[in-house]
């Protein structure tokens, strides 16, 4: 096992499978920087409608989301700690 770690995100590689492990106190105190850290850590581009949505179910929430999705549902964006 190998690990490293970038700003708020962990690798841990166990025989060739990557995993990584986002904190979830730093995605809701600056997800702006959380989420481009990770994306930059993927290689992949970061834009600013991952910090906003419209409320509402989605089809991929699953049979569960009426019971468990509640609050997200009513959500339009993160909504961030101090």
């Amino acid at each position: 096992l190998t690990s490293r770690s970038s700003g708020s995100i962990s690798y841990h590689d166990t025989t060739m499978n990557n995993v990584i492990i986002l904190d979830s106190d730093e995605l809701t105190s600056d997800p702006k920087g959380a989420l481009s850290n990770l994306c930059q850590d993927l290689n992949i581009p970061f834009s600013n409608s991952m910090l906003q949505w419209s409320p509402g179910p989605r089809t991929c929430d699953g049979p569960w989301a009426k019971w468990w999705y509640g609050n997200v549902h009513k959500s339009t964006g993160w909504n961030t700690t101090s």
